[in-house]
């Protein structure tokens, strides 16, 4: 079986990548930086596996390029059993700081891109079908509940989840499943430049919630629809 991961060359999808990878999955990365993808496709070489890995470099947000990367697939009749939307941006600031540029960059990023690349991954599992295909989308917690100074971020999730359960209402009765996860903080470098001032060293390895993801979403004999994957609970 075959799966494409936006977002594979780090943090969450390369972890995603990894386990499937182990598992004899066949994978395709998706990133926007070559050197990247070209040093993820290296340490996944590393796992002793028949399995392969494919990577592209492009935005999702752009469409030329997804329908680019989409026609490769069905030219090649490529069979895909799962998409994981993974990739996605962060965002942290006072409301007074938020500008056009902000706004575009986060939703095309967290949003529009995730809309592209199911619609045409829909297009291509109608086209090469199997008995089950599922879009797998990591939403983060902030697709449940709003923050303050992630206006923008929880906003692009918030839209992300409409528009899944929207399409998972649409595709109720087909081969497909709509499977979205809401996972907390993780220790990735998402958190790089947020100014956030959270203890990042607290959140959860992205290693471990990639575990739980896989486990979940590859099992065919059961649908769990919405999964959320929380931070451990500090005991006092």
């Amino acid at each position: 079986m075959k799966a494409i991961i936006t977002g594979g060359s780090s943090g969450l999808g390369y972890e995603i990548a990894k386990q499937l990878r182990e598992k004899k999955y066949d994978v395709i990365l998706i990133g926007r930086s070559r050197e990247k993808l070209n040093n993820a496709k290296a340490r996944l070489s590393e796992i002793e596996s028949e399995a392969t890995i494919e990577c592209f470099d492009f935005d999702i947000a752009d469409e030329s390029n997804v329908i680019h990367f989409f026609k490769i697939l069905n030219d090649r009749h490529e069979v895909i059993t799962y998409l994981f939307n993974v990739a996605g941006k962060s965002y942290y600031g006072k409301i007074e700081e938020i500008s056009h540029t902000t706004i575009m960059d986060t939703l095309q990023a967290n949003m529009i891109g995730l809309m592209l690349m199911t619609v045409h991954g829909i297009k291509l599992f109608n086209s090469v079908p199997s008995s089950k295909q599922r879009i797998v989308s990591i939403l983060s917690t902030a697709a449940l509940k709003g923050k303050k100074y992630e206006t923008i971020y929880n906003a692009s999730k918030w839209g992300a989840r409409g528009f899944l359960e929207s399409v998972r209402d649409e595709v109720t009765s087909t081969h497909i499943d709509i499977i979205n996860i809401y996972p907390g903080g993780m220790q990735t470098a998402f958190w790089d430049h947020s100014r956030s001032g959270y203890a990042v060293d607290t959140f959860m390895k992205p290693e471990d919630v990639a575990k739980q993801i896989v486990g979940i979403t590859i099992d065919h004999c059961t649908w769990i629809s919405d999964v959320t994957i929380n931070r451990p609970r500090q005991h006092y």
